[in-house]
């Protein structure tokens, strides 16, 4: 591993440059069409959309609720505006010379893309830096084969994870820099990328905790700048934090306990953590030993925590700790990235090996390096991120998209061992074969023995042939503006494809539209539904009878959805026409 100032200045970019602009035109040649007509990767990028529309069209700025979303209320989502900020520069910049869609299609296809540029050079940077600009060549070539981290930067991908992957990054590198002596300037910019990916989203807190183990971990094996560099770091973190509450939330939402966005709660969780930094720096002369430094910051972070949960206890249940049991049983159960590893291993496990071999691979390899390099301290937080960032990814699925991020670092480092080893075991091997063996061993073409791939592009076909595409939605479209009682996973598209308000999509914070939603569907009686469509004042039954992703999840054929499914509709359904979905008139 390397540091110097001419590893430094030789590292790869155009490698990078190049690696973007060939993948892109791959990309585009396929996913350009698509998303010209909107057709979008995530129900997420729809709701996104949304939101960004909204705003332009007159929403205020400190607004993200959607009025649309289970009406007459609306749901008020814990999303972030700071991610809508750089779609919206698009469309203002292309709008005046075209039409609005032309102007989103553009936001689409360029935000996307920009965060990918952003994203290859970030990890062929850092892996220069670390380990030399031979090895940083592999960093490009790893991060199109991270599935799980090249996925957030596909064209249409406009949520918030592909911000959150180059924040994740440049805390990481600042972290490296830190114990690689360059300055305790690198301590306010981990702060500062912190304090921003806690404000975009919860999904921020395991690269958050990263940052405070390593600095915290230098600290307690004898490394006293770490103190220094921690105490810095927090500090800036909750003033970062502090000052978007202030900037982008709704003034009445000042004092609000959300334990899913950023919040009153993260402003006193990051402030505590500042405080146990100031107290450890304070103790710092009278703990001689790494036990007892360890024990104090142990004792410290525990009454931190458990200050913050008897001031917020509904927070102990994480994010979704507010939902009530009937939905996280029947609902969040069917979220697939909401859940562990385990439970995805009993289903896929070739998705299982998509998600959680890079992070793997790395790790072991890092491992072994730092064991080999036991006097450079710089394998710590390399070490401490990819160790953190895969244990909450395998609590919890929807944390690999950084978890696979980060370890294409360490991975860097792994293959270009391996293909040290290859080389070095047998003189003979062309540099082509040595190159050969390694990629094969790459997740992406393990992946593809295992027979991923196929399962990939199978799902891919189901989707296009599935009920979510927007030609799908035109004759819903041409019906008066209305409010639409439809299975959650039509909500994200018929929002954004139609004029209709609708009661249920997939978010947490719509649990009354879930809620009813589901009694819907589910009913043992047309009368049992009638009563919860009445209750809601909905002017619509939406389904899709196809199979895929928009499509009832097999309906028992007692319920309302089995009745719809059979043909036999109730009387005080008068049927639409369309030859798509299913669409019902509640009749007065």
């Amino acid at each position: 591993m390397t540091a110097s100032a001419q590893a430094t200045r030789r590292w790869p970019w155009p490698v990078a440059v190049l690696f973007w602009l060939a993948f892109s035109a791959f990309l585009l040649a396929g996913k350009a069409g698509p998303v010209s007509q909107l057709v979008l990767p995530d129900a997420d990028d729809y709701v996104r959309l949304v939101q960004v529309e909204q705003w332009l069209d007159g929403g205020g700025f400190r607004d993200v609720g959607l009025p649309r979303l289970d009406p007459p209320a609306g749901v008020v989502m814990h999303w972030s505006r700071l991610p809508d900020l750089p779609i919206a520069a698009v469309i203002l910049a292309v709008e005046p010379f075209s039409d609005r869609q032309t102007a989103v299609t553009a936001a689409l296809l360029v935000v996307p893309a920009l965060y990918m540029l952003g994203f290859l050079l970030l990890v062929t940077a850092i892996s220069a830096r670390l380990f030399g600009p031979g090895p940083a060549l592999l960093a490009p070539l790893l991060a199109i084969f991270a599935v799980p981290a090249i996925g957030a930067f596909m064209p249409g991908r406009i949520d918030h994870h592909n911000i959150q992957v180059l924040l994740a990054l440049v805390m990481l590198d600042a972290a490296t820099r830190l114990y690689a002596g360059q300055g305790r300037r690198w301590a306010i910019v981990m702060g500062a990328a912190g304090g921003l990916a806690i404000a975009i989203g919860a999904e921020a807190l395991p690269q958050i905790l990263a940052c405070y183990a390593a600095l915290g971990l230098g600290w307690i094996l004898g490394r006293p700048a770490m103190l220094r560099a921690g105490l810095l770091m927090s500090t800036t973190l909750a003033a970062t934090a502090s000052g978007i509450l202030v900037l982008a939330v709704a003034r009445n939402s000042y004092f609000a306990a959300a334990c899913d966005s950023l919040s009153l709660v993260y402003v006193v969780a990051t402030g505590l953590a500042a405080a146990v930094w100031a107290i450890l720096w304070a103790l710092d002369r009278f703990l001689t030993t790494a036990a007892a430094r360890a024990l104090v910051a142990a004792v410290l972070a525990a009454g931190a925590l458990a200050i913050l949960l008897a001031a917020y206890p509904a927070c102990a249940g994480g994010p979704y700790g507010a939902l009530p049991q009937e939905l996280k049983e029947s609902w969040l159960a069917s979220v697939d990235e909401a859940q562990s590893a385990l439970h995805l291993a009993r289903k896929d496990m070739t998705r299982l090996n998509i998600h959680l071999l890079l992070p793997v691979i790395a790790l072991v390899g890092l491992s072994l390096g730092a064991w080999r390099h036991r006097d450079n301290p710089v394998w710590l937080p390399l070490l401490v991120f990819t160790g953190v960032t895969l244990a909450i990814a395998i609590l919890q699925i929807r944390a690999t998209t950084a978890a696979n991020a980060i370890a294409i670092i360490g991975a860097v480092h792994a293959y270009a061992a391996l293909y040290d080893g290859v080389r070095r075991r047998a003189r003979a091997l062309p540099h082509l074969a040595a190159s050969a063996v390694v990629i094969a061993l790459l997740p992406l073409s393990i992946f593809a023995a295992t027979g991923g791939l196929s399962e990939r592009a199978a799902q891919t076909e189901r989707r296009a042939v599935a009920c979510g595409l927007p030609q799908s939605l035109a004759v819903l479209d041409t019906l008066p503006p209305g409010a639409v009682m439809a299975p959650a996973n039509l909500g994200a598209i018929i929002l954004a494809h139609t004029r209709h308000a609708v009661f249920a999509a997939h978010y947490h914070r719509d649990v009354d539209g879930l809620l009813a939603a589901q009694r819907v569907f589910e009913a043992a009686s047309p009368d049992v539904a009638l009563a919860e469509i009445r209750r809601k004042k909905a002017d619509y039954v939406v389904v899709c009878l196809g199979k895929g992703p928009y499509g009832l999840k097999a309906p028992n054929a007692d319920s309302f959805a089995g009745s719809l499914v059979a043909g036999a509709a109730p009387s005080w359904l008068s049927r639409v026409p369309d030859d798509k979905l299913e669409i019902f008139r509640v009749m007065p």
